[in-house]
């Protein structure tokens, strides 16, 4: 479980974009000390998020029920390995809205759990940042619970050369933090704007 976290970041540049495709090391903005690393299968059919980078202790794993979809059933991989709940992406959503990630959150009854709204930009803004992504646009979501607070604010800065991803969770309960940090983790891993 994820506990005692607030700030994450992840900062990426051309070589950890080649290399590193698979993995990611996620540190603490203040102190810039890893606290997590988040790692995809090649498939993309299982995300893992680890403590640390030794992988020893694993806090979260998703896994796709089939290698056709885009979701993600989430789990607490601890004695009972009890779902949390699922996170999906909508692809074709996505490109209707000009870019603007479409994913949607559920609990482990299937209903809505929490929301990915998209703050700002406009459609014609979103376009011509993927157009020419050469002044570090810069693109923000809120994941909010289905009561409306707000459970973490997702930002990503992307330029030419490299570009970073930040991710603060406000609110919201324990199960809300997880499955935020999961949709970071997924979004992060399939770099995602």
């Amino acid at each position: 479980m994820i506990k005692g976290l607030t700030k994450l970041q992840y900062k990426k540049s051309w070589f950890t974009s080649l290399f590193g495709m698979l993995t990611k090391v996620i540190t603490d903005p203040d102190s810039n000390q890893p606290v997590l690393v988040f790692k995809m299968a090649l498939s993309a059919k299982t995300i893992d998020i680890y403590k640390d980078k030794t992988k020893a202790e694993k806090l979260l794993e998703c896994e796709k029920p089939s290698v056709m979809g885009w979701t993600w059933e989430v789990f607490d991989p601890g004695e009972q390995r009890k779902k949390l709940g699922s996170i999906t992406h909508h692809p074709l959503k996505t490109m209707v809205k000009m870019g603007a990630e479409s994913w949607e959150i559920k609990g482990p009854d299937d209903q809505t759990f929490l929301t990915l709204d998209t703050e700002g930009d406009s459609a014609a803004k979103r376009v011509l940042d993927s157009m020419i992504s050469v002044y570090n646009p810069k693109h923000q979501y809120v994941i909010k619970g289905a009561d409306g607070t707000t459970v973490a604010v997702f930002t990503s800065k992307h330029g030419l050369f490299g570009g970073q991803y930040d991710f603060v969770l406000e609110g919201g309960t324990d199960e809300q933090k997880n499955l935020a940090v999961a949709l970071f983790a997924a979004m992060t891993l399939l770099l995602k704007k």
